[in-house]
């Protein structure tokens, strides 16, 4: 009679286990749901608006190159992200089935979508994606910075107007920096940070230039590079550079305030910015709202 009560008290615990289990697979596929509408519709937004620009596409001596390169890169975010999302609700949907509805298990193993290859890949496709992005948007203040540091430089002016302006803008910047340790200290840290960036970027670039050629096994390997992380790591300071230089007015001066567009509640938890550290996926996409740079008549090296 006992051993059949503890039986009795073990299925009940099980069932409510199995019950938790459901609501728990289901919100996230709600969640992930929530966050694939809002993928699609930015993927048709930035498409959209780079069909004027077309013709520009491979005339780096144009200022539309810029504008249509920075949304492209947009764009191959918000697609990445929905194949993320995809991989998310797919695996979601699989453990359902063997958490079975009654409180029964089915046959099959629980998935961890966000762990697979497929899906790191997409992870890190998007996170290339947006960093190189942000690059872009923060161009004149990293090749400012760069320069001052004697790190190199990423922008090659294209008129002796635009030379004399780059010249005045790193002037003073090295004039206050000389000035003040403090900030010749902290721009020498940041200026090793964006070209680490920069380096980064390249990086990634090749890895995926090369993917199709590209065996399973080195697949694997390049996908799991530690560089990955790294390179996610520094996406919070391409998005925060003005307000991290606030201390620092003339440092400050050479970059543009970031812009937060509003989202959907649901969609905050992994696509806005958010105080505390969020699970790895989605989290962090935080894209500026309305437009994609200044434009100019630079050419990038």
């Amino acid at each position: 009679m006992a051993e059949q009560q503890e039986i009795s008290e073990a299925m009940k615990e099980l069932e409510g286990a199995v019950g938790d289990a459901r609501r728990h697979f289901g919100d996230l596929i709600k969640n992930a749901q929530v966050q694939l509408t809002y993928a699609r519709e930015q993927q048709a937004r930035w498409k959209r608006e780079m069909k004027p620009l077309e013709a520009f596409k491979d005339d780096v001596s144009r200022p539309e190159n810029n504008t249509y390169v920075s949304m492209d890169l947009l764009h191959q975010t918000y697609v990445a992200m929905q194949a993320m999302l995809e991989l998310e609700i797919a695996g979601y949907e699989h453990n359902l089935e063997v958490v079975g509805p009654n409180g029964s298990l089915g046959h099959g193993n629980l998935q961890v979508p966000t762990r697979t290859l497929a899906y790191l890949e997409q992870k890190r496709r998007m996170d290339l994606a947006h960093a190189r992005y942000l690059v872009r948007f923060n161009l004149p203040g990293i090749d400012a910075v760069l320069r001052a540091t004697g790190l190199g430089q990423c922008i090659t002016p294209a008129s002796d107007a635009q030379r004399a302006e780059r010249a005045e803008v790193v002037g003073k910047l090295t004039s206050a920096a000389e000035a003040s340790q403090g900030l010749g200290r902290f721009l020498e840290r940041l200026s090793a940070d964006l070209l680490a960036v920069r380096q980064l970027n390249k990086w990634g670039m090749q890895v995926f230039d090369a993917w199709d050629a590209t065996g399973a096994d080195a697949r694997k390997a390049l996908i799991e590079h530690p560089d990955w992380s790294r390179l996610e790591g520094q996406i919070p300071l391409l998005q925060e550079l003005h307000e991290r230089t606030a201390t620092y007015l003339p440092l400050q001066a050479v970059f543009v305030p970031w812009k937060r567009e509003p989202l959907p509640f649901a969609a905050q938890k992994h696509v806005a910015a958010q105080p505390a550290p969020a699970r790895k996926g989605t989290d962090r996409l935080d894209l500026q709202s309305g437009s994609t740079g200044r434009q100019s008549t630079i050419r990038l090296q």
